[in-house]
């Protein structure tokens, strides 16, 4: 991790906490959130959290965001969207919440293969799965 912030997100109610933090690249990102969202060997299990993001910083190549919600939902679907897609393409950024998973694959990938790899490990985002081209690499 390179860094971290903790806010306090507190109501009346109940203490409550938004995290965010900065990974070295992509597949640290995804260790990291998977880590702290679940019993994992290096964070203990998260609580009274309202929001977790995890992002790579702005010159890591492939780029990646990937959070909870404000409820604290994880984005399980788009994670598999993400990873079917990084193991048989180049990912240049992905950005991965609950609702959503928007990624962009190289230049040279094959896009129509990309997302239907994304739709078949998300089928519950649907039309929420955006695979783009990079028009830079």
């Amino acid at each position: 991790m390179l860094t971290g912030d903790i806010d306090d997100a507190s109501t009346k109610e109940t203490g409550r906490w938004q995290i965010e933090l900065t990974a070295v690249d992509a597949t640290d990102a995804i260790t990291l959130f998977k880590d702290m969202v679940t019993d994992g060997e290096q964070h203990q299990p998260l609580s009274n959290v309202m929001s977790l993001e995890v992002r790579t910083g702005r010159d890591a190549r492939p780029g990646i965001s990937v959070g909870t919600d404000f409820n604290g939902a994880l984005p399980t679907e788009a994670i598999a969207a993400y990873e079917a897609v990084a193991a048989r393409y180049a990912v240049v950024h992905a950005s991965l919440t609950p609702d959503r998973a928007g990624i962009v694959v190289a230049k040279n990938a094959e896009r129509a293969h990309a997302h239907e790899l994304a739709l078949t490990a998300a089928p519950g985002l649907g039309a929420a799965v955006k695979v783009t081209s990079d028009s830079g690499t």
